[in-house]
């Protein structure tokens, strides 16, 4: 029994000790070019049109005269900025109109 028992434990050892064949990865096989030097622009000129990514009406509050034109089509315009004046005359006639015609009332 106890020869079986060591022939047992030696299989054992034996087997768990054996080196498994190492496996190699498979190499992909790469297409390669030299590279060559050479003379390369740094700027290219193209020509061509843009269009912006959106367009926004302008609205007066008031009637008037426009006595400034600050922007021009094209330029840029951020939040605030102010791209023409109006001059409302006739509400200030209407105003003083208006006043007078009450206190005379």
């Amino acid at each position: 029994m106890k020869k079986i028992l060591f022939l047992f434990s030696l299989f054992i050892l034996l087997f768990a000790c054996s080196k498994k064949e190492a496996t190699q990865p498979k190499i992909p096989s790469v297409k390669t070019i030299t590279v060559l030097p050479a003379n390369i622009s740094e700027s290219i000129k193209l020509s061509g049109t843009i269009d912006s990514k959106s367009r926004a009406w302008l609205v007066s509050p008031a009637d008037g005269v426009v006595i400034s034109i600050n922007k021009q089509e094209g330029d840029t315009v951020n939040k605030g900025d102010v791209v023409l004046s109006v001059m409302a005359v006739d509400y200030q006639n209407l105003l003083g109109l208006a006043k007078a015609e009450y206190e005379a009332a």
